[in-house]
């Protein structure tokens, strides 16, 4: 696909792993968390005030199978073929919600790989990345026009919903899925294209598990640690980390709208009601929170305690995406607290499933003896 050869993603060092798809992971851990909240939403994604709703792994699981029953359904009913390469793939087209990540997981559950098209794309991108990577169907959410996808079967993710609503919720068992469950490619992701033409990168389960083991051993979550954030566009890949780090390992997952993440008052607002432990974000967005909180602390009149201050739960931030300034990392130290917080810079590319490299920014005396804050080694 593109210019990246079947076998050309660099896996580095391994861990000593049994390869497996990721849904049939989830799937194993139903036996301990099948009533845990999975994912948390707001009826009104503009609302940090409004209720919230929940859904539990189990009905996660559920509405996955029969959506993925549905898919399955439709392309053996349509005789649609799988790419040169062999793969079937479905193209998702969608704005982070707890409908995205039901979709997700049901294509991973049909025997397919998503390949995520951000609705801001322009359309040549689109249509560069449908004619190179022909994904049997796309699915979109209903706002977004359909002609779009030139041609290209597509469903919205409402309709998906509905037509699947009275199949069978069980596990697909292998003989149900596309290629009967051998497929092992997981998630195509379309470089930027900022050194070139866009190329797409496969990025097989056991490769991305890798990546998350690796995850959950350097920065293991805390017993206390229960909700997630999940807010980064799909065609970045930090949001595979993001997504399925914290919902493989049974815990809740915050879904962070849009609207919500362009604000820094609002973002620091849900993310201190959820008391929210760690957060991947890129540079800009750091810079955008820091002043924030600058201001808020300048117009609050009284002295707080360091422990009673905004984010003050918020102990592992990840920046990554962009070059980390020393300067913005320095001011990073002017309101969270030495040996408490850390600031950490990853660096990566698509084709490695993200993270190579990383380094702890921990105090301002540390960085000062740097003109570029490192990316590790």
């Amino acid at each position: 696909m593109g210019s990246i050869p079947k076998l050309s993603i660099v896996k580095g060092q391994q861990q000593d792993i049994t390869p497996r798809p990721l849904h049939r992971i989830l799937e194993a851990n139903l036996l301990h968390y099948s009533h845990k909240s999975a994912l948390i939403t707001h009826n009104n994604g503009d609302s940090i005030a409004s209720e919230s709703t929940q859904c539990t792994y189990k009905q996660l699981n559920q509405r996955a199978n029969q959506c993925a029953r549905l898919l399955v359904a439709d392309i053996k009913r349509n005789c649609l073929q799988p790419n040169n390469d062999g793969d079937y793939i479905v193209a998702v087209c969608m704005e982070p919600s707890d409908v995205l990540v039901n979709t997700l997981l049901s294509i991973w559950k049909a025997g397919a790989a998503y390949l995520p098209i951000d609705p801001t794309f322009p359309n040549n991108r689109i249509q560069h990345i449908l004619q190179e990577s022909r994904p049997v169907i796309v699915i979109c959410d209903d706002n977004i026009d359909r002609q779009r996808f030139n041609g290209t079967p597509t469903i919205s993710s409402s309709e998906l919903f509905h037509r699947s609503a009275e199949l069978s919720n069980a596990n697909l068992m292998p003989a149900e899925m596309l290629t009967d469950g051998t497929n092992n490619l997981a998630i195509v992701l379309y470089t930027s294209g900022s050194t070139g033409v866009p190329k797409g990168v496969r990025l097989p389960h056991e490769i991305i598990l890798n990546r998350l083991q690796w995850q959950w051993h350097t920065f293991p979550y805390t017993p206390t640690e229960s909700v997630c954030v999940f807010k980064t566009a799909l065609t970045f890949v930090d949001s595979i980390s993001e997504l399925w780090g914290p919902l493989l390992c049974g815990l809740s997952i915050l879904v962070v709208p849009k609207s919500i993440t362009k604000d820094p008052e609002r973002l620091v607002n849900l993310l201190e009601k959820y008391k929210i432990r760690r957060l991947v974000l890129v540079p800009t967005l750091l810079r955008s929170i820091l002043m924030f909180l600058k201001l808020n602390d300048d117009n609050t009149k009284c002295q707080m305690l360091q422990r009673d201050r905004l984010l003050y739960n918020l102990k592992i931030w990840v920046c990554s995406g962009e070059p980390l300034p020393v300067a913005l990392a320095m001011s990073f130290f002017d309101y969270f607290s030495e040996g408490i917080h850390t600031l950490y810079n990853f660096y990566g590319s698509t084709e490695v499933m993200g993270d190579v490299t990383y380094f702890a920014c921990e105090s301002k005396k540390q960085l000062s003896y740097f003109d570029h804050v490192p990316i590790g080694n």
